[in-house]
């Protein structure tokens, strides 16, 4: 299965919840208030003799306030409890909570068709449609990209990957983008070159689609040890060029590679980590122009250990800030985003056996954790771990696995998803006073 990351059916729950955090992210308003969680919606599952059937969907994934005020996303599945989900949803939330699913992803004779698993969340273009893609599903069952209007009316399919011969236009995309020219630009995980040392399922690709054209064209296919393989997390940045991540080859191990893609098709990798950094998010564009992501290490006595970084755009000034040691299981970290108090806000969630979520802000500056909520109340500051004071309380349908937080330039709130947790798991968030 090709679900982004997602929770492991040994510690499923049968509700999702979106949330609000409304915290103000002044410093002396983080001092005084406790902070509030709002629960707008809660995705409920019902209980089968076989599986789980989600009818409003189950595993939001990150919601989108678009140019009507309203929210919208793509729940992942409509079947948990078996070994590989299927389905999904696409909705839309009002801000007073009004929850209407817009779409359903299901299976007919010749399989799902108009996508299985929608992956991360919509696009609105300059048309007002909003844009996804599907990791799994369609006519090869290597994911869709497709359109929908804010009603729900008008769903289709634009591109079916690995239509191609070897599936050169790629397969499992997993990332898409509004691009400065109005075109939307995205990554596969696979398909295009599969010419040794790729893998016969693919290097991944960059791909270009224009709305007013319906044109699809690939622009890069990765090709292993000159640009890595499966990129993921790209962001086009000021300067018009877009920024990547994608796994780098070396003779004896791999490492996390930074690449740059012009419109004039050139790929350049700027920066390469030292071995065994597996890169874990994408990358996000600081206030001064450097980009910001995480990286795992996943051998020797640092093994487990989550950095965040920072590098220019140029590939130089390369900072690992302080790890996370304390952040075991996490399987993923989003992109960061830039807040108007000018940190860098995030969530994670984890796979561990005490499966909890983190809300934390990072300093761009020099990597000092701000805000930090996970089971074991502590935070990193210049010092090393200290204890906090504060928390937040993440019990019964509030959720836990903080799945994803994202920031609209309209909104100063924070807003985001919370793939799991109901009745039966209790967490709490610590924060800092």
């Amino acid at each position: 299965m090709n679900l982004r990351k997602s929770l492991s059916n040994g510690n499923r729950t049968r509700s999702a919840v979106i949330f609000v955090l409304g915290l103000s992210l002044a410093v002396t308003a983080r001092a005084q208030s406790s902070g509030t969680i709002d629960q707008l919606f809660a995705f409920t599952c019902i209980s089968g003799v076989r599986n789980d059937t989600c009818p409003q969907g189950a595993r939001p994934d990150i919601i989108l306030q678009a140019s009507d005020g309203n929210f919208y996303g793509a729940a992942q599945v409509t079947h948990e409890g078996v070994s590989d989900p299927q389905g999904g949803t696409l909705f839309k939330l009002t801000v007073s909570g009004e929850f209407t699913k817009l779409f359903t992803f299901t299976q007919g004779s010749s399989g799902f068709l108009n996508g299985n698993n929608p992956a991360s969340g919509f696009v609105e273009a300059n048309d007002g449609f909003l844009y996804g893609i599907t990791f799994n599903g369609g006519k090869q069952n290597a994911g869709v990209l497709f359109r929908i209007s804010k009603t729900g009316t008008g769903f289709k399919v634009l591109h079916n990957f690995c239509s191609s011969a070897s599936c050169a236009d790629g397969s499992i995309p997993n990332g898409l983008l509004l691009g400065q020219d109005g075109n939307l630009y995205g990554t596969t995980q696979e398909g295009g070159s599969s010419v040794s040392p790729c893998p016969s399922s693919g290097c991944g690709t960059i791909f270009r689609f224009e709305p007013t054209t319906r044109a699809f064209a690939v622009l890069h296919r990765l090709t292993a040890v000159a640009d890595g393989l499966q990129p993921s997390g790209m962001i086009q940045a000021a300067n018009g060029n877009f920024y990547g991540v994608s796994q780098g080859l070396d003779v004896n191990s791999f490492n996390e590679d930074i690449f740059q893609f012009t419109l004039a098709g050139q790929f350049t990798v700027q920066f390469k980590s030292a071995l065994f950094d597996a890169g874990i998010s994408g990358l996000t564009q600081g206030a001064n122009g450097n980009l910001y992501g995480a990286f795992e290490s996943i051998a020797g006595r640092t093994a487990g250990d989550i950095n965040f970084f920072e590098v220019s755009t140029e590939g130089t000034g390369f900072v690992a800030f302080a790890p996370f040691t304390s952040l075991v299981g996490t399987t993923t970290v989003p992109s960061l985003f830039l807040a108007s108090d000018g940190n860098l806000w995030d969530t994670n969630f984890t796979n561990s056996t005490a499966p909890m979520g983190s809300v934390f802000s990072i300093n761009p500056q020099n990597g000092a954790v701000l805000d930090l909520c996970f089971r074991r109340h502590q935070r990193y500051l210049a010092g090393g771990w200290r204890n906090s004071g504060r928390r937040w309380q993440f019990r019964g349908d509030d959720g836990t696995w903080r799945h994803d937080l994202r920031r609209e330039q309209r909104v100063r709130r924070r807003h985001g998803v919370d793939s799991g947790c109901g009745p039966a798991c209790t967490g709490a968030c610590y924060y800092p006073a």
